[in-house]
């Protein structure tokens, strides 16, 4: 089982891939972030397998977060969206 977390600004954006992810039986979404800084939270946390990071986020951005998660969950797979 694919362990993945959803880093998007946008609602609806995230509830949208969730969907659409969920329907797949190898992959199961284990959390979700509205902003870098509660991705690299929820990725300390929750040891995913693979980050589905959007780009721009207010705040720290997907680029300065998944900078910092090479080094917090260096296991983790990023997917910049």
């Amino acid at each position: 089982m694919i362990r993945l977390l959803l880093v998007d600004d946008y609602h609806a954006i995230r509830r949208l891939v969730r969907r659409s992810v969920e329907r797949t039986s190898d992959i199961c979404v284990v959390g979700e972030a509205a902003d870098g800084e509660s991705a690299i939270l929820h990725a300390s946390t929750l040891r995913p397998h693979v980050i589905l990071m959007d780009c721009r986020m207010p705040g720290m951005g997907g680029i300065a977060a998944t900078a910092h998660l090479r080094t917090t969950v260096p296991q983790s797979t990023v997917i910049i969206v």
